[in-house]
């Protein structure tokens, strides 16, 4: 079976006519942020609004894991991982609510949100998601 395991969820649609296709069966989608880096139309230009937004950037705009979950109970063929901040002061119980509610791994990333895995915060996320049995992806 071939499995696409990372795709960030923009069109519904159009992403299951890829998957279509391209012959992908199932694929792991993982929400967007949008607001913010909507002009950084590189990875350079990325990097320059991520310098000097940092953290700042999921902390007024989250992404959407309520939305994943929601379009992957929808339809089968896509597994929902959710974006998790571990510097957010509710990280570990949202990780809970996710992978209550259908979520089969996390996204974490860590030169986004600028901490390091070891941060004792991830770790806390980490554990959550080893209590589900869940791949954590960094």
């Amino acid at each position: 079976m071939i499995l696409d395991s990372h795709v960030h969820l923009i069109n519904v649609k159009d992403l299951l006519d890829i998957l279509d296709y391209s012959g992908v069966k199932k694929a792991f989608i993982i929400p967007s942020i949008r607001k913010g880096i909507e002009n950084a139309g590189s990875y350079s230009k990325l990097k320059e609004v991520l310098k000097q937004q940092g953290s700042q950037l999921t902390q007024t705009s989250k992404p959407d894991n309520g939305l994943v979950l929601k379009v992957a109970r929808e339809n089968d063929r896509l597994l929902p991982l959710v974006w998790i901040n571990p510097l957010t002061k509710d990280a570990v119980s949202e990780t809970n609510t996710c992978l209550s509610n259908g979520a089969v791994g996390i996204k974490l990333q860590p030169g986004f949100h600028g901490y390091l895995p070891s941060d004792l915060k991830v770790i806390n996320v980490v554990e959550k998601a080893e209590e589900y049995n869940a791949p954590v992806f960094i």
